[in-house]
């Protein structure tokens, strides 16, 4: 009796390592969910906290980035000059909405600062920005 058992359980366990082994399951790598913006800033959307970087290390063969546009960006849009975007923050229960201009040539200074709606179309308009907002990847 305990040799039949000890067979099933040796049985079962090796089915379950082979199996495991040839059925593998992908890791998610969020490395799938980047998309270059220029000028070494780059989009991560990691759910719940897709943000917006720029690469400290550009040319090298994994990325560092630091900051710019603060998870959750759910709205985004780049050109060749400017990246534009909105946030949702939840703080207390509340949904805080913000709005985002970077202007790309200006990189190595300070972090891009929160606007509310009507400074951001005010100041999309008078740097003449053209491009709109978009959902997110």
């Amino acid at each position: 009796m305990v040799n039949r058992v000890l067979i099933i359980l040796v049985s079962s366990i090796t089915f379950i390592v082979l199996y495991s082994c040839n059925n593998r399951v992908n890791l998610y790598d969020h490395t799938a969910a980047i998309v270059e913006l220029g000028n070494d800033f780059y989009y991560l959307g990691d759910a719940g906290e897709s943000q917006i970087l720029l690469n400290l290390k550009p040319g090298a063969k994994s990325k560092v980035g630091k900051t710019v546009i603060p998870p959750e960006v759910i709205l985004y849009n780049h050109d060749d000059n400017f990246i534009i975007a909105q946030t949702l923050e939840k703080v207390n229960g509340k949904e805080i909405v913000k709005y985002w201009i970077v202007e790309k040539a200006k990189k190595n200074e300070a972090a891009a600062i929160p606007l509310d709606s009507v400074s951001f179309y005010k100041n999309t308009d008078s740097l003449g920005i053209k491009i709109k907002l978009k959902p997110r990847q």
